[in-house]
């Protein structure tokens, strides 16, 4: 799924984030798609310049910010720094495997798309014998 950064304000409607980061009607074609909403958030606070962002909020408010998929559904605000806790898609899938063989087959279930795993392991402390756990 896609998503949108879009701009809501009740007397001009709805703007959106085209290629070249400024807010342009969604006719006008040249709008910039994110392929998870993170992205999307990262690329306003994280890689747009600072002075392409402030004429990007000049005489704007914040909370006026949203991140949208195709379907023009809120995700969440722009500026939320909890965004990553409400973003919950199709995608995202719990695992409850108690051992690696177990969390691997799950996994193995999602053919087609790109896996990247970080993991630790760690042995109890107090039982010598019992397996690494991961998390």
């Amino acid at each position: 799924m896609a998503y949108l950064i879009r701009y809501h304000t009740s007397s001009r409607g709805n703007r959106y984030l085209t290629d070249d980061d400024v807010l342009d009607k969604r006719s006008c074609g040249n709008l910039q798609y994110f392929s998870t909403p993170h992205q999307a958030q990262d690329h306003v606070l994280v890689y747009m310049t600072a002075i392409t962002k402030q004429e990007l909020l000049l005489n704007r408010d914040k909370e006026g910010f949203d991140i949208v998929d195709t379907q023009n559904n809120v995700i969440g605000n722009l500026f939320d720094t909890n965004i990553e806790d409400k973003i919950m898609t199709k995608e995202d899938t719990a695992i409850s495997g108690s051992n690696l063989d177990e969390t691997f087959d799950e996994l193995r279930h999602h053919l087609g798309h790109a896996l990247i795993l970080d993991l630790e392991f760690y042995k109890d402390k107090l039982d010598k014998q019992a397996q690494p756990r991961m998390a």
